[in-house]
């Protein structure tokens, strides 16, 4: 049942802490700073779900694709365009200018692990742009409506509408308010799935399932959708933050590393635990190519490096869609 799933997520954090006590993660507490911009928030028209895509204003063309991929799921009404924050746009009291990759290096093992990677423009304008969101949503009592939080590249299954309904009421159905610190993706890249499922098979089992809505015939598509626990994930493209996980996220700023790793550093911290859809509501059209973000994951080397840490190399920088 959802309520048993959620409860088991919850229990699997409260006793989880490996992240916190490991060699590589330390979280210092501080005081967040204020968003120093307005967040106007227009509203949708009223019911369960609220969305907001996030565009930038030099991209017409994908406004017009995703107002197309809404208005066909029925969710026109719900939605409201975001404008995305550019990179120069984006305080340093939000989003800082360099990143520690160690953590994700342990995620990732293409990525160098080094204290002092450059955060690019797109970067830094896409993580401000979430924040903005997070801060607005958070603004709303516990027991608020959450937000849908899309960007503008991505495509849903059929049905979407009533399968994102089913999925809000299943999480609010069995999580009172004031424990909903809690985000659930649409469809993501998981990189560590909670215990039990935390095994390289099993991991490889759900990324195939993750796409069966997609990829199968109608015949052979599910009928329910599982929402599964994960510890650490790529990609922003499609989430429900309810408004206390919406404020965990505030109250950690700066973002100190792309804003997927942050999200995960939080989920690893225990300050906000994450859902996945299984499968996948939700996929990005061409997700790592042809995007807007300039992705500073050194996978090579760095900049300022040490000639004791690696033989010199450029970053390899190569794109992230969001």
């Amino acid at each position: 049942s959802g309520y048993s799933l959620v409860r088991q997520h919850y229990e699997h954090h409260q006793h989880h802490h490996w992240a916190s006590s490991s060699s590589y993660y330390a979280h210092n507490s501080h005081h967040s700073p204020s968003l120093p911009m307005p967040m106007p928030m227009p509203p949708c028209e009223e019911g369960r779900v609220e969305i907001r895509y996030i565009n930038l204003a030099k991209r017409p063309r994908r406004r017009a694709g995703i107002e197309g991929r809404l208005r066909s799921a029925g969710l026109a009404a719900s939605s409201k365009r975001f404008e995305a924050t550019t990179g120069d746009e984006a305080p340093e009291a939000i989003v800082t200018r360099y990143w520690n990759s160690r953590l994700n290096a342990a995620f990732d093992k293409t990525t160098l692990p080094h204290p002092k990677v450059p955060l690019t423009d797109g970067e830094r304008g896409c993580a401000t742009s979430h924040a903005r969101l997070w801060a607005a949503c958070a603004a709303r009592p516990d027991e608020g409506k959450p937000l849908v939080v899309l960007e503008d590249d991505v495509e849903f299954v059929p049905q979407f509408d009533a399968f994102l309904e089913r999925a809000i009421r299943v999480v609010e159905d069995a999580v009172p308010p004031g424990d909903r610190a809690l985000l659930l993706y649409l469809g993501a890249d998981v990189a560590a799935w909670s215990p039990p499922r935390d095994s390289q098979a099993a991991k490889l089992r759900l990324r195939q399932e993750a796409m069966t809505l997609f990829d199968d015939p109608p015949e052979a598509t599910p009928r329910s959708v599982r929402l599964l626990s994960a510890d650490y994930l790529w990609q922003t493209s499609s989430y429900v933050a309810w408004p206390r996980a919406a404020r965990a996220l505030v109250d950690q700023l700066p973002i100190a590393e792309p804003v997927d790793n942050y999200i995960s550093r939080q989920i690893l911290s225990g300050h906000v635990f994450a859902l996945v859809a299984v499968p996948f509501l939700v996929r990005q059209l061409n997700a790592y190519n042809d995007g807007d973000i300039l992705h500073s994951r050194p996978l090579l080397a760095c900049h300022d490096l040490n000639a004791d840490d690696v033989a010199p190399a450029p970053i390899l920088n190569h794109h992230h869609r969001w």
